[in-house]
């Protein structure tokens, strides 16, 4: 039977086994600063990612001797390699549109000013009307009326018509055609700013039949002197065939009185005739005489 232990081998083991503690707590101290270090320094990298890789700014990722922490950075950094291939092929896109955007927007910009040319120097004038006030006109539109294209828009349409009811007969005509989509063509008299009255073909469609506030797009041509000169071809027209009648009666008149002189030539022949041989015609002679 081995002697029980002396007080001082249970001193020599506590303090060994408090030795060791000391050792394994500083070792764990040193490793939770560690890992918590490695922890704080990730997550400070970590933080706004995104806007880190859109801006291509240089990423210092920790670096831990603990494998787990190491399997967790190499976890941040396919992310952000994936997040920087993906930010690389939007930009790519986006260049790509801008460019499209713009080559689009130079051809709608070139578009546009031919076309303003086109309605600026068209034969005919053009206005745009919203609510029957003029909101826009071409120059033709001025040079028929005698306006400048300044005193024209903004004005109410009624400045161009002879009467308040020729002005109102034209809505009734025209709005409920336009309403439904159709063009609305009509022929009708206004006055220019001297008070000229003026031939005007009106051609009228609506923008958009279910929503009249968008306006109207209106076709005006001066036929004022076609007009005159139809005026002017009915005018020579009906002459020349009343022309052409009187000479038909003089023709006519001519042929009756030739055949006339003819059976007369004839008659006349007997009458003298019948003086040759009076002793014939003797009861006849006066009136055949005043045949001759």
């Amino acid at each position: 039977m081995s002697p029980p232990p002396k007080v001082g081998d249970y001193s020599k083991e506590f303090i060994q086994l408090f030795l060791t503690l000391l050792v394994a707590l500083a070792i764990s101290e040193y490793l939770s600063r560690r890992l918590i270090s490695t922890h704080e320094t990730l997550q400070k990298v970590s933080r706004d990612l995104p806007t880190k890789v859109a801006t291509s700014l240089m990423i210092d990722w920790p670096k831990s001797g603990i494998m787990e922490i190491n399997n967790l950075v190499s976890n941040f950094m396919e992310t952000t390699d994936s997040l920087a291939a993906m930010f690389y092929e939007i930009q790519q896109i986006n260049l790509s549109l801008e460019q499209q955007i713009d080559e689009r927007t130079n051809e709608l910009s070139n578009l546009m000013h031919e076309v303003n040319i086109i309605l600026e120097n068209a034969p005919i004038g053009i206005a745009k009307v919203v609510d029957r006030k003029i909101v826009w006109t071409n120059y033709k539109m001025g040079e028929i009326f005698n306006y400048s294209k300044n005193e024209l828009e903004g004005q109410l349409t009624r400045k161009l018509y002879p009467s308040e009811e020729a002005f109102e007969k034209l809505a009734m005509e025209a709005y409920p055609l336009l309403l439904q989509g159709l063009v609305f063509d009509v022929e009708r008299e206004l006055v220019s700013k001297d008070g000229v009255q003026i031939q005007i073909r009106f051609i009228g469609k609506a923008l958009d039949p279910t929503d009249m506030r968008k306006g109207t797009i209106w076709l005006l041509e001066d036929i004022t002197i076609r007009k005159q000169e139809e005026a002017e071809k009915r005018a020579f027209e009906h002459q020349f065939q009343e022309t052409q009648r009187l000479e038909s009666l003089g023709v006519l008149a001519g042929g009756i009185a030739h055949d006339f002189n003819n059976l007369l030539a004839i008659i006349i022949g007997h009458c003298s005739l019948a003086v040759m041989n009076p002793e014939k015609f003797e009861t006849n002679i006066a009136a055949i005489t005043t045949v001759r």
